[in-house]
């Protein structure tokens, strides 16, 4: 990773972030360069290679394939569903914090998307090869860190473990069973899914804190500004 991916890399979070207080801004953006290069470079590579083919699935299970195989593709669809329903729920007024759910995971999910694609193709590593013989449709489009399945599960399951207390523990079983899925198909690292729960659970923390400090007194539930998205969904009651 050479001096102009980190400078590109550095500018596109601080123009994510800009909003935020300068110290978050470059707390976040310092803490991706270390995060980038653990289990890439000399002795952690290897051993993240080591570690990811002793925990990638052999096949010999067909049950467990489809299974592990099928969590890892339907993922993405729960953490768009529940925001769907959410914003469903605040517009037809049957549950007053609904809307500001639905905001704050939506941003939430398109910055860690954002910030992930940034990341892999900043840094370009390499798909594992991959022993493993999928049963269902699987690709590997994009580069492999960090991982995106694995960085959307953890800011996901950070807001709803926010606003459900009750769901911690079961959201903290679905982090690890969206992030282990990719590493047993064989499509990321161990490091590029444990930095990818890590970049999620950050984005998930400073939306909720942006959350907190546009909310509004108006009876109308705050937006979620940024200098690159800007959300405004009047949900729920005016």
């Amino acid at each position: 990773m050479g001096k102009r991916s980190f400078v590109l890399l550095w500018l596109g979070i601080k123009l994510v972030f800009g909003s935020l207080m300068p110290p978050l801004s470059l707390v976040i953006c310092l803490s991706m360069i270390p995060v980038a290069l653990t289990g890439i470079t000399g002795g952690l590579g290897r051993l993240d290679s080591l570690l990811t083919a002793s925990l990638e699935g052999s096949n010999a299970c067909p049950t467990l394939d489809i299974v592990v195989e099928g969590i890892s593709l339907i993922t993405p669809l729960v953490e768009v569903g529940w925001t769907t329903s959410q914003a469903c729920a605040g517009w037809m007024g049957s549950d007053g914090r609904a809307s500001e759910s639905a905001r704050a995971l939506t941003a939430s999910l398109a910055m860690t998307w954002a910030i992930s694609l940034g990341l892999k193709y900043s840094i370009r590593r390499e798909r594992p090869t991959r022993s493993y013989q999928p049963r269902l449709w699987n690709t590997r489009i994009t580069p492999s860190f960090p991982s995106g399945h694995a960085a959307t599960s953890a800011a996901f399951a950070t807001l709803v473990s926010r606003r459900h207390p009750n769901l911690i523990l079961p959201m903290l079983g679905y982090v690890f069973l969206s992030a282990y899925s990719q590493v047993y198909v064989g499509n990321h690292y161990l490091g590029d899914v444990v930095s990818g729960a890590l970049l999620g659970m950050v984005v998930g923390k400073l939306v909720l804190i942006q959350s907190k400090s546009n909310d509004t007194s108006q009876g109308r539930i705050g937006e979620l500004a940024y200098p690159v998205f800007r959300i405004r969904i009047s949900l729920g009651s005016r």
